[in-house]
Order: C-alpha cells, then structure tokens, then sequence
C-alpha cells in the first residue's frame, strides 16, 4: 500500500494536458478518475489545478463516501479508516 502523497505523485505522473482549442490555456485530466479535472492558463497553471483538484477528489470519493481509489499500476491506497471519536 502506498502512502497519501506517493499515490497522488503516481496519479499526477498519469495526467494528460490538452490546448484548448480556442488557444487560451490548458485542459488536463488523470484517466480513470471520472469526473477530475481542470485547467489553467499556463500547462503549469492547469498542473497545480489539477494537483489541488485530485486532493479534493480523493477526499470526497475516498475519504467521505469510502469508495475505493482507483488502483494505479503498482500503486494502490490504503483504505481510508474513520476515528470513533
């Protein structure tokens, strides 16, 4: 099992980045995380974004709602656990 930052620095290594076609910046996504995305001016701009994007995404789907992260080819997050407190 990996840790927290080693699965989200193996998912940001699997990100694509597009142009938008109207040349104004950048589109980028992570394959298999539906519905992550995000963009920016600059294609370091659209990374950051995307980095902060994947943070939140995590949280929500695997943090909140318990569902399992998507696996990532020889990298696989540790079931999240919940404090009785």
């Amino acid at each position: 099992m990996a840790s927290y930052s080693e699965y989200l620095k193996e998912a940001m290594r699997r990100a694509e980045y597009e142009r938008l076609e109207d040349g104004s910046g950048f589109y980028a996504h992570i394959p298999g995380f539906d519905g992550l995305w995000a963009s920016g001016p600059t294609i370091e701009d659209a990374r950051n974004e995307l980095f902060d994007a994947l943070d939140g995404w995590l949280y929500v789907n695997a943090f909140v709602s318990q569902l399992q992260a998507p696996k990532l080819e020889g990298v696989e997050l540790a079931p999240p656990t919940r404090s009785s407190n």
